[in-house]
C-alpha cells in the first residue's frame, strides 16, 4: 500500500479483509502492523530473509519471542 494514493489504501485494505473473511487462504506481506494483527490468524516475522518468529497475533504482539521482533514492534509503537 505504500505506493498507493492515500484514498486508495483503505479500499485495498477492505478488499484484503473481505478476502480473508471469506475463508480464502492468503499470504500478505505488509508493514501495516495493526491491520495484520486484526485480520491474521497466524503471523510470520522475517528478519534478513529468514523466519525469526511465528505465532498467533496475540503471541507475536503481546509476548514477542525474538529480540529483533520486540525491537521492531517497539519502533512501530513509537511511530504511532
Amino acid at each position: 500500500t505504500s505506493s498507493l494514493d492515500p484514498e486508495l489504501v483503505n479500499e485495498v485494505l477492505k478488499v484484503i479483509k473481505d478476502v480473508t473473511s471469506s475463508g480464502i487462504t492468503s499470504l500478505l506481506v505488509t508493514h501495516e502492523m495493526q491491520f495484520a494483527k486484526n485480520i491474521s490468524n497466524r503471523i510470520v516475522f522475517m528478519d534478513r530473509g529468514a523466519v525469526a518468529a511465528d505465532g498467533t497475533p496475540t503471541e507475536i504482539f503481546d509476548t514477542p519471542s525474538n529480540p529483533r521482533l520486540a525491537q521492531f514492534l517497539n519502533s512501530e509503537r513509537a511511530i504511532q
